[in-house]
């Protein structure tokens, strides 16, 4: 009788700490490169089409060869798409999903739009002002702009205009663009930065407090703030609030002053990937991850957050995911959704409110164990222990920690 109280009490104060420990599970990255079937090259860009595929866009490999085109990972398998695919070119700058799904793949040679089966191709011949594309976006209007190495260019469907910057800006070798939530456009250029208003052009340089004039990376922040990253030795990063410059460093919070991509993920963190790995910032606190860490290489040229909101890293030496989802730092209201029995020993039961469509189970390494779309999970084959269990739903995911008894 002693010993059944002694095992009965263990179990509730397991599941008690269970519930008020959120971030017992650490987390963890996984890598993949050329061995598992991922393209060669620097991985500059990362995205995502809508039926969860990842694509990866590479730039030349550490010896300047294997340009591999367009990757595809379907979460299980790798392909490959190139020039004899239809792609206007193996070098890779961007990938950009649009409004309505398609992919705009930014090349050295024009841009390829693709369905997930054909590419459409645009150069020069069709309105472009230079073929050297390095990024693109559709702003709040539906159009397209596109960054060149000779300005901007803008396509609503039919008809291309080309916009010259002004030449207060000494070079005008276009980096990066992006829209604030003025709708003002922000373009990064190899002298400083300028914006857009729609009429007017205004530069920004160090002299009105960027910390270098050779921006790379932009991204928005929280509180409508612009971040600003530059590839510039001894640098740093800019944080513009639309009246004041911050600037960051090694010397109080990030890891390295050359930053090639900035995010801002869903929970409002700033992830930054410099070539000293990858920083966090959460508003306060700075958090550096590297190859100490799990990270694949510490050259890191491309961010992405996935529909999981797992992080995505591509390096030098290949791409790495953050499973951001098993900080568990989200509440599951009991009462739209319910796992049971928990402890269990051979099934648990999903009940919720919303349409149930699949379930990953992972253990606290972070690794997926078992997936499935039945409401009654079988766990009998599993190892005693604690694992995570996510649920997918049409209304979002929901996670919960489980006993495996």
């Amino acid at each position: 009788m002693k010993n059944q109280f002694t095992n009965y009490l263990v179990k509730i104060l397991v599941v008690g700490f269970l519930i008020l420990s959120p971030k017992m599970v650490s987390q963890t990255w996984t890598n993949y490169n050329s061995a598992n079937g991922l393209i060669n090259g620097i991985i500059f860009s990362i995205n995502q089409d809508n039926n969860n595929n990842y694509y990866f866009g590479s730039y030349i490999d550490q010896n300047g060869l294997s340009l591999e085109g367009l990757g595809k990972f379907n979460g299980i398998n790798f392909s490959k798409f190139n020039t004899s695919n239809g792609l206007l070119s193996n070098l890779i700058y961007h990938i950009y999903k649009d409004n309505n799904g398609f992919l705009w793949i930014c090349t050295d040679l024009g841009i390829s739009k693709f369905d997930g089966t054909t590419f459409t191709n645009y150069t020069t011949s069709n309105g472009l002002n230079s073929n050297l594309i390095y990024t693109c976006f559709q702003d709040n209007t539906g159009l397209f702009w596109f960054v060149t190495d000779l300005g901007v260019s803008t396509f609503n469907g039919v008809t291309w205009i080309n916009i010259t910057i002004p030449n207060f800006i000494p070079n005008a070798n276009c980096r990066n663009i992006i829209q604030d939530n003025s709708s003002n456009i922000w373009v990064a250029v190899n002298g400083g930065l300028v914006k857009y208003d729609g009429v007017t052009w205004t530069s920004y340089t160090t002299a009105n407090g960027l910390v270098s004039n050779n921006i790379y990376a932009i991204a928005k922040g929280n509180n409508n703030d612009l971040w600003f990253g530059n590839y510039t030795i001894a640098a740093g990063i800019n944080k513009f609030d639309g009246v004041n410059w911050t600037t960051f460093t090694p010397a109080n919070s990030i890891s390295n002053t050359q930053v090639r991509a900035i995010l801002k993920d869903s929970q409002n963190n700033m992830w930054f990937g410099t070539n000293g790995g990858v920083s966090k910032y959460n508003g306060s606190t700075w958090v550096t991850y590297t190859t100490n860490n799990g990270l694949i290489d510490n050259r890191v040229r491309s961010l992405h957050q996935d529909q999981n909101g797992d992080l995505w890293a591509g390096t030098w030496a290949g791409v790495s995911k953050l499973q951001l989802n098993l900080s568990l730092d989200k509440v599951v209201n009991q009462f739209d959704f319910k796992l049971y029995p928990n402890p269990a020993t051979s099934y648990i039961n999903m009940e919720s409110k919303e349409k149930l469509i699949e379930f990953d189970i992972y253990n606290q390494l972070g690794q997926l164990i078992l997936n499935g779309k039945e409401s009654k999970i079988d766990i009998s084959q599993l190892e005693t222990g604690i694992y995570i269990c996510k649920i997918k739903t049409d209304k979002g995911y929901f996670e919960q920690k489980i006993i495996k008894e």
